[in-house]
C-alpha cells in the first residue's frame, strides 16, 4: 500500500465519520420527536388523566433536547450531540413517580419525593371548579363551601397519603426503544454503505 492509498484511506474514514455524525444526529432527532408524542399520549391516557394535564404545563414541557457532548475517548475530532426528551415542569417527577406512601419507583436509587406538607390548596380548588369535579353528598347544599371542602380534603389527602404515579415517560421509552436502537443502527449502516462502496 503506498502513501496515496492511505490518504485515500484515511479521506474515507473521515467521510465515514463525518456521515455516521450527520445520520445518526438526524435519526436520533426524528426518534426523540416520535418519543416526545408517545410520552404526551401516555399522560393524555385516563388512568393518567388527572390534574397533572388539567392546565396543561406538564403536557407543553415534554419535548426533545440536544446537547453537545465531548468524549473523554476522543479528544480531536470535535463533538457528539447528546439527545433526549424531557419534562421540564417543576413538578414531572411527581406525576412520574407518584409522592408520598404511593410513590412507586425513582429516578435515582433512594430518591424520595415527599408528600407537600402544604399542598396548594389554591390550585387544588380551581381543579375542583375547572374539572369539574362533582362532590359528592355530605358537603352541604352551597355550592362554594362544598368546593372549599372538597379542595381542603382533597389536600388533606395528598398530605397524608401522597399522590399516585402516573408513568408517562418511562411507558414512552420502553414502547419506543427498539424503534430508537433500529433507527440508529441503521443511520450508521447507511453511512458506512455510502462511505464504502467500492
Amino acid at each position: 500500500m503506498g502513501g496515496d492509498d492511505f490518504r485515500e484511506a484515511a479521506s474515507d474514514l473521515r467521510e465515514f465519520t463525518e456521515r455516521m455524525r450527520r445520520n445518526v444526529d438526524n435519526a436520533l432527532k426524528r426518534e426523540m420527536r416520535a418519543l416526545s408524542v408517545v410520552a404526551r399520549n401516555y399522560l393524555q391516557q385516563p388512568d393518567g388523566g388527572g390534574p397533572q394535564v388539567w392546565r396543561g404545563a406538564l403536557l407543553a414541557s415534554i419535548g426533545p433536547t440536544s446537547s453537545p457532548t465531548v468524549p473523554e475517548v476522543i479528544d480531536t475530532s470535535g463533538s457528539y450531540t447528546t439527545h433526549a426528551v424531557e419534562a421540564d415542569a417543576p413538578y414531572a417527577g411527581y406525576v412520574e413517580y407518584g409522592t408520598g406512601r404511593k410513590q412507586a419507583g425513582s429516578p435515582r436509587p433512594q430518591a424520595n419525593y415527599k408528600s407537600p406538607s402544604v399542598p396548594p390548596l389554591g390550585a387544588i380548588k380551581e381543579w375542583v371548579e375547572t374539572k369539574p369535579v362533582v362532590p359528592r353528598s355530605g358537603y352541604g347544599d352551597d355550592p362554594d363551601a362544598a368546593t372549599d371542602q372538597l379542595a381542603a380534603d382533597i389536600a388533606s389527602s395528598i398530605e397524608r397519603m401522597g399522590t399516585e404515579a402516573h408513568p408517562f415517560m418511562r411507558p414512552a421509552f420502553h414502547q419506543q426503544s427498539e424503534q430508537i436502537t433500529l433507527a440508529h443502527h441503521n443511520a450508521v449502516r447507511t453511512a458506512l454503505r455510502r462511505s464504502f462502496r467500492g
